[in-house]
């Protein structure tokens, strides 16, 4: 698993100069993998699961899926000199097909004093508020962002980087945020939602 998501990132970095970009960009192509390029399979299908029982007992799985978060971190902290920050980015983003995401929280937020948070295996088990957004994303480089079905709050059941399952509630721009990011672990893309005018249920506990 470990060599398969490394020559998957290698891909991504040998294909970034053969890809046709929608706005001009320079810095970020090196890290964030782009739709229509000749490695942007990893956008349209669902990620994987990442397995927690092996997660606890095998060091090695462990450490596979810490340097995922670690890298996933690094990126909401790089600065791109064309490209707005990133304010949250997906396994997939990076061309590594793992159910992880990464959020860049505000840090006055009372819970999360970090600055960001991660999620292994986000699940939105509730939401409310059903509302659009303007949104465009690293992925996609649209000229102009697009109006996107989102919920104005969502309550998250995930795992974080210890491997302790919490569950925590969003509103605002933040749960935008995070419906953009676990809609990418399914293999979804803000075109999908707005060409179909509908928000995906699939990943919501019935």
């Amino acid at each position: 698993m470990l060599k398969k998501a490394i020559n998957e990132k290698k891909k991504c970095r040998n294909n970034a100069k053969k890809f046709n970009w929608r706005q001009k960009m320079s810095s970020i192509k090196d890290d964030i993998v782009q739709n229509e390029s000749a490695f942007d399979g990893v956008l349209h299908r669902e990620n994987f699961h990442v397995n927690m029982d092996l997660f606890h007992t095998c060091p090695r799985y462990r450490n596979l899926i810490d340097s995922v978060c670690r890298h996933l971190t690094y990126l909401l902290h790089a600065k791109y000199e064309d490209y707005q920050t990133i304010k949250g980015v997906s396994g997939a983003n990076a061309g590594i097909p793992f159910k992880i995401i990464a959020i860049k929280i505000d840090t006055n937020h009372s819970t999360i004093p970090d600055g960001f948070i991660v999620m292994i295996n986000p699940t939105i088990i509730s939401r409310s508020g059903l509302t659009s957004r303007a949104s465009n994303c690293g992925s996609l480089l649209l000229k102009k962002p697009i109006s996107v079905p989102r919920f104005e709050n969502v309550t998250v059941a995930y795992f974080n980087s210890r491997g302790t399952r919490e569950i925590q509630s969003f509103s605002g721009k933040l749960a935008s945020t995070i419906q953009h990011e676990v809609d990418h672990t399914n293999g979804i893309l803000i075109t999908d939602a707005a060409k179909r005018n509908t928000v995906f249920y699939h990943d919501i506990i019935r």
